[in-house]
């Protein structure tokens, strides 16, 4: 999931930490995204939980940003 938060970007695994849900598919309010299944929420720039029960952070991917392209250095 990419995510632009003023000039920070941030690629992060779609898959959330506690049930394995698909947290694209969460609600968006501010720099979180909760989780559809578990309600933990993580930050939309780090991956870092901001609420449980989760407790391990959402995997960041390094990006390149080159123009208006992102690309992914896995």
């Amino acid at each position: 999931m990419a995510t632009r938060v003023g000039d920070e970007v941030s690629v992060l695994e779609l898959k959330c930490t506690h049930m394995g849900c698909n947290v694209a598919f969460g609600e968006i309010s501010g720099r979180g995204i909760t989780c559809p299944c578990c309600g933990s929420q993580y930050d939309l720039i780090t991956g870092e939980v901001l609420r449980g029960p989760a407790q391990k952070l959402l995997r960041k991917y390094k990006v390149t940003i080159i123009g208006d392209e992102v690309q992914i250095d896995d």
